[in-house]
């Protein structure tokens, strides 16, 4: 944690004179780089290198586990995005609800959790689409045993 804030968030440059006005200009339009709508939460741009890189780790994964590519229909390959991106979030709300508890301080369940067990519900039932167990790859055209065949023959 630097002095500045959180270690690997963009910053902000902030414009004074929009932030005494709101963000608006003369005529109550809000300008390009707004900041007054951003009440509370981070955002993180899409582009992100690191989410990026993330992201598609665990999409290379996931398809290498589903026998590569070749293998994936035109219907599978986002519910792969989409399931490389559900357990991003999974584990940062994990991360999330071990570090501050599963519940409030007069005893109620965080939001968090509700959330939480949402993503693990909508990640099973994206794996149970595409197959929970993991296919190897085709070695390619020919089989073990018919290289060896023909190697001895």
């Amino acid at each position: 944690m630097t002095a500045d804030g959180p270690p690997d968030v963009p910053s902000v440059a902030l414009d004074l004179d929009a932030l005494k006005s709101g963000g608006r200009d003369a005529a109550g339009r809000f300008q390009p780089g707004n900041l007054a709508g951003l009440r509370h939460g981070l955002r993180v741009s899409a582009d992100h290198p690191d989410l990026t890189a993330a992201l598609s780790e665990r999409a290379e994964a996931i398809t290498a586990d589903l026998g590569g590519m070749s293998h994936l229909s035109a219907v599978q390959l986002p519910l792969v995005r989409e399931l490389a991106r559900l357990q991003l979030i999974s584990e940062s709300l994990g991360h999330d609800v071990i570090a501050f508890g599963p519940l409030t301080g007069k005893g109620r369940t965080r939001a968090a959790v509700t959330v939480y067990l949402a993503v693990l519900d909508r990640h099973e039932k994206l794996a149970r689409l595409l197959g929970l167990d993991r296919r190897t790859k085709p070695s390619g055209p020919t089989h073990l045993r018919d290289y060896l065949d023909g190697r001895t023959a």
